[in-house]
């Protein structure tokens, strides 16, 4: 049996760093799920998007370092799942159940957010 072709997330429609549409298709070129992506510079997790180790270290108490970081990063990655992917996409990558492989496709001059 061969090996499923892997899912495509591409970059589409993308007019700057806060702003483009992802599509997810199957190894066959067929549309699943698309999302809208809006990010607000002003939000707090736009900076650990930025910066990940910076916003974990800004809001992280040193004495509760290690618990903080863990509660930061399960926050930060379910804001990034929900505003950055979308909850169509990561329906349709967690309905197979199976391990998967997913390309990611983005234009080349896209360039990183900034602040």
């Amino acid at each position: 049996m061969a090996p499923a072709q892997p899912f495509v997330l591409a970059c589409e429609d993308y007019r700057n760093p806060q702003h483009w549409r992802w599509v997810l298709r199957d190894g066959r070129g067929n549309f699943l799920a698309d999302h809208e992506v809006h990010l607000d510079p002003a939000c707090s997790e736009y900076d650990g998007v930025i910066d990940l180790r910076g916003y974990l270290e800004s809001h992280a108490a040193p004495d509760r370092w290690r618990a903080d970081h863990a509660r930061l990063l399960a926050e930060f990655g379910r804001w990034l799942g929900a505003n950055v992917l979308g909850k169509a996409i990561g329906d349709k990558l967690r309905a197979p159940r199976v391990p998967l492989t997913v390309r990611v496709e983005v234009p080349a001059p896209a360039p990183r957010p900034a602040r």
